[in-house]
């Protein structure tokens, strides 16, 4: 067990450091995003726990029905790295007529994993920050007549109502689809247990479903108490106060841009 949790619970002692940070958040096949988190926290002198909280299941034979008839849809809502990868599952070679509409995502991360698998050029929504503000982009959008068909959404089975609903209030028509099941990291558990040999200061979430998965284990190993939680974005800060945790900082992006600024202001005597 201690070499499965050395590989994952992947651990970055910086000199002198400033504090213990412990990432939940789902593991990047390809690195690139867990690194930037890794090497930005090392250079301002953190020791870093990186740990694989979510794993997923891709479910997309509905979804390649809806893929092979682009004409139904004016484009795709993707809302996290996942859903856009949930359509390369269900369709590696997209049809050249989705690839000429316009489509809405959130985040930085998630645009370039609709450019870099799915070849999707035109893209807005990537700086919004959360569904609540792409909805709003997307309400404006369809106000002024840009959005005469229904919108492709791919999603989890543990997607929150905040965009769905919004939509719905104000008549935008979307094609709702479960392309993907969230489910915990298989080792979470012991991922914790591991932790727990050195009581981190700050705990990083990265999503309501990692909040939900990962606060049974840190409740059973005592992680949870005395040590300051940040979220990234508003909607991770509410699954925590709905579990009655205390939200210390929330990060205003999901990049380790803003992970750093949330930790300085926390370090400000």
């Amino acid at each position: 067990m201690e070499t499965l949790a050395s590989y994952y619970c992947l651990k970055i002692m910086a000199e002198g450091s400033r504090g213990t940070v412990a990432l939940f958040k789902s593991s990047d096949e390809n690195a690139l995003n867990d690194d930037r988190y890794l090497t930005l926290l090392e250079e301002n002198n953190f020791t870093v726990n990186l740990v694989p909280t979510l794993s997923f299941e891709y479910q997309t034979e509905n979804l390649r029905e809806r893929l092979q008839q682009p004409y139904k849809y004016s484009g795709i809502i993707l809302t996290s790295p996942r859903s856009a990868e949930s359509v390369n599952q269900a369709m590696a070679d997209l049809l050249c007529a989705w690839k000429e509409m316009r489509h809405y995502c959130v985040g930085v991360k998630t645009g370039e994993t609709a450019v870099n698998l799915l070849g999707l050029k035109n893209l807005v929504g990537q700086t919004c920050g959360n569904a609540e503000n792409l909805s709003s982009l997307i309400v404006k959008d369809f106000q002024k007549g840009c959005i005469p068909l229904p919108l492709l959404f791919p999603c989890s089975s543990l997607k929150l109502d905040t965009l769905p609903r919004t939509l719905a209030e104000h008549n935008v028509p979307i094609d709702i689809v479960n392309s993907y099941v969230t489910v915990p990291h298989p080792h979470l558990r012991d991922f914790v247990m591991q932790l727990s040999q050195k009581k981190p200061d700050y705990l990083v979430f990265f999503s309501p479903s990692g909040v939900t998965f990962s606060l049974p284990y840190l409740k059973e190993f005592g992680l949870i108490a005395s040590v300051k939680n940040i979220s990234l974005g508003n909607t991770t800060a509410h699954a925590l106060e709905e579990a009655k945790i205390g939200v210390s900082r929330i990060c205003n992006k999901p990049t380790p841009e803003a992970l750093i600024i949330a930790l300085n202001s926390l370090q400000i005597k």
